[in-house]
């Protein structure tokens, strides 16, 4: 086949398809925006073509490739024909002698094979293969590098732009990428393997800053810009760590897929991007890092278990602070949240740990958690619009708190089990603590000081009320339509008598009891309990 002029805007998939042996594809124009060029059969040749916004997919064993040119005149990351030649599970081919412009050579890390990749350049440069090669220095000036089965290999001083991409590392280790300059590329870095270093680089303006598949890699101290994906993790992208990095006006910023477990994630600053952290895998540490000015939430954790965020500051997000959905057993600790649109920290799940994080001017409330058996302790919550823990679960523990300047400082809603312990709360403009249709919960020694409302009760039976401080509130405590234990409660003045709690109780029959509660044996002084 030689010498046609081949047109095509079809979006079909294929403009040409090759799926027999023995061809020759010779002298061709093929411009294919939105289709590509399909090449399944072996020995055959296609040599001497000018490919115009489109690329070649080979998946056939023993062709030749050569004198080619390849040409993406959108020149932009996002165009259909960012590849020039795609590899997939294919042997024994020689590719030489094309010249690749705004696209380059991919090589599918589904089955990386043995084929002949020489004499080749990338927007004038060369294009820069090793297979089965080690301890080597690239500081030439290459278009676009890949390594292939490489053992320490370091890339340094190079600058690559508009290819497909610029390094491709399938199936290495113990490589270096050190101090380049990335840009304008589909994939800035596409690195799979284990042991591998990617440090103080400058990576901008890419579809994908870089991708990271393998083991006990280490990003780190590199500039990662004006991406559409900063950095992503694979599936099974275990133990590798990314460590003092600027994220920077990304669309994602840092996305670890599921089955990406026990990877670290520390000390990086993260800023003006849509997402910031995005983790689907299990047993991974989120910690250190400073994130502001996002447009969704902070760090945003889904179906995933065992996750770890300490110690990280996370302002203005226009999510949530933190977000966990369908997770269990997290532990979110020492965390200053500030200014979220939505909640500062949000968590469906159960077996939650959330402590000693500072969370100040929620849109809506501080802590959300929806789950069972889970410890909120010893964080300082204020000046959140809603509430400051909002509690939709059974059986946790609510314990040694700082609640302030919230509308309501504890609001528990439909569940039972709980525990409100040795909590300082205090100028909430509602209620210091309110129970709707909640049961069985327990409240105790805690300081209630300032709110509207001490303790407000709502359809909620069976609460138990014991050695709490009821101190300076509009209304220390009142009821509708149910009846709890209350006793050793000190309110807010010495007492000897029993202390009679007012409120509104109405059975069907519209015969109305008694509107008060009694705590039979009231405190003659304050407990020490803080407020």
């Amino acid at each position: 086949m030689s010498d046609f002029n081949i047109q095509n805007d079809a979006c079909r998939g294929e403009g040409v398809r090759i799926d027999s042996s023995y061809n020759n594809v010779i002298n061709n124009i093929i411009d294919l925006p939105n289709d590509r060029i399909r090449l399944f059969g072996h020995s055959n040749t296609i040599a001497g073509n000018t490919i115009i916004n489109t690329y070649l997919y080979t998946s056939g064993d023993d062709n030749i490739i050569s004198g080619n040119i390849f040409t993406n005149n959108y020149n932009h990351p996002l165009a259909n024909d960012y590849y020039g030649i795609y590899l997939m599970d294919c042997w024994n081919n020689i590719i030489s002698n094309n010249s690749f412009f705004n696209s380059g050579v991919f090589i599918s890390l589904d089955n990386v094979c043995n084929n002949i990749v020489t004499n080749n350049m990338v927007n004038g440069k060369p294009l820069v293969y090793l297979y089965n090669e080690s301890n080597r220095l690239l500081d030439d000036d290459a278009g676009q590098i890949i390594l292939v089965n490489c053992t320490n290999i370091t890339i340094q001083n190079q600058e690559l732009f508009n290819t497909t991409v610029g390094i491709q590392i399938a199936t290495s280790n113990s490589c270096a990428i050190v101090s380049n300059i990335i840009t304008g590329n589909h994939y800035g870095i596409c690195l799979n393997g284990w042991n591998n270093t990617i440090y103080d680089n400058n990576i901008t303006n890419n579809y994908y800053g870089i991708e990271l598949s393998g083991d006990n890699n280490t990003i780190s101290d590199t500039i990662i810009s004006n991406n559409r994906g900063a950095i992503y993790l694979d599936y099974s992208a275990d133990y590798n760590t990314i460590i003092d990095n600027t994220l920077a006006y990304n669309h994602n910023s840092i996305l670890l897929d599921y089955g990406s477990d026990f990877n670290n994630v520390i000390n990086n600053t993260i800023t003006n991007s849509k997402d910031e952290i995005l983790i689907s895998g299990d047993n991974n540490t989120i910690a250190g890092n400073t994130i502001t000015n996002t447009n969704d939430s902070g760090i945003w954790i889904m179906y995933s278990d065992y996750i770890t965020i300490i110690d990280n500051t996370i302002t203005n997000s226009n999510g949530c602070g933190i977000i966990a959905i369908q997770s269990n057993h997290d532990t979110i600790i020492k965390n200053t949240i500030t200014n979220s649109i939505y909640d500062g920290i949000d968590v469906y799940g159960n077996n939650a740990t959330i402590s000693n994080n500072t969370i100040t001017n929620a849109t809506y409330d501080g802590i959300i958690l929806e789950g069972d058996n889970a410890t909120i302790s010893e964080n300082t919550i204020t000046n959140n619009m809603y509430d400051g823990i909002l509690l939709l679960g059974n059986r946790n523990t609510v314990s040694a708190n700082t609640i302030s300047y919230n509308n309501n400082g504890i609001y528990v809603y439909q569940h039972r089990f709980n525990t409100l312990m040795g909590n300082t709360i205090t100028w909430n403009n509602g209620s210091g603590i309110y129970l709707n249709c909640s049961s069985n919960n327990s409240i105790s020694r805690n300081s209630i000081s300032k709110n509207r409302h001490g303790i407000y009760f709502v359809s909620s039976t069976n609460n138990t009320v014991l050695q709490n401080n009821f101190l300076r509130n509009i209304r220390h405590a009142l009821f509708e339509n149910c009846t709890n234990s209350w006793n050793q409660n000190y309110w807010g003045r010495p007492r000897i008598l029993p202390k009679l709690i007012f409120g509104t109780r109405i059975l069907q029959n519209k015969w109305t009891l008694p509107p008060f509660d009694i705590d039979w044996h009231p405190a003659f002084r304050p407990y020490d309990i803080g407020g």
